[in-house]
């Protein structure tokens, strides 16, 4: 096992855009350029996001990344169990999110949403992106994951203008129009 400290802005693992700048591809070319014996094998028991620096660690064998992975499933597992008996998260998670309103009222219904719990379902099968679903569907035999939400805060609306035609608004509406 190796521990690195990984750097904001830098991938764990190959992104569908990009397959060689990030944490395990260059951990695996700089062994390859020192060829270290016995370093052929590399995996990610655990990630950090892309902007969250941190410690990473890198299984240099398959017994320790299995051992790291039921031992991650079982924190997740026992903190879920714990939170359902004490009513207390025991894994949790902040972030910040921004969003592209396109109507003054859609900022009002999020005010109202401030502090509310927001149940939603992920499918855990499904690789990314990421399936989430409000209810489980009745069509499925699978276990869907329970994630809860909770708006902390709902800051002041900056207003922001682009021509209709720039890449953004296209990037962020996916449309013609904003």
């Amino acid at each position: 096992m190796v521990a690195v400290n990984k750097a904001r802005g830098l991938p764990c693992h190959a992104t569908v855009d990009n397959s060689v700048e990030n944490v395990l591809s260059m951990f695996q070319k700089q062994c390859e350029e020192n060829k270290h014996q016995g370093d052929d094998y590399a995996s990610l028991p655990q990630r950090l996001d892309t902007d969250t620096s941190g410690v990473l660690l890198i299984a240099t064998k398959k017994s320790f990344a299995s051992y790291m992975c039921r031992l991650l499933e079982r924190k997740t597992t026992d903190s879920v169990a714990s939170s359902a008996t004490t009513g207390k998260a025991l894994m949790k998670k902040h972030y910040r999110c921004l969003l592209c309103l396109t109507h003054q009222d859609q900022h009002h219904h999020l005010q109202t949403l401030q502090n509310a719990i927001i149940v939603h379902y992920l499918n855990p099968n499904s690789h990314a992106p990421k399936h989430y679903a409000s209810q489980i569907p009745s069509d499925t035999t699978q276990k869907w994951l329970e994630s809860q939400l909770r708006i902390l805060q709902v800051s002041d609306i900056w207003n922001v203008s682009f021509p209709v035609d720039a890449p953004l608004v296209q990037d962020l509406w996916n449309h013609d129009k904003p």
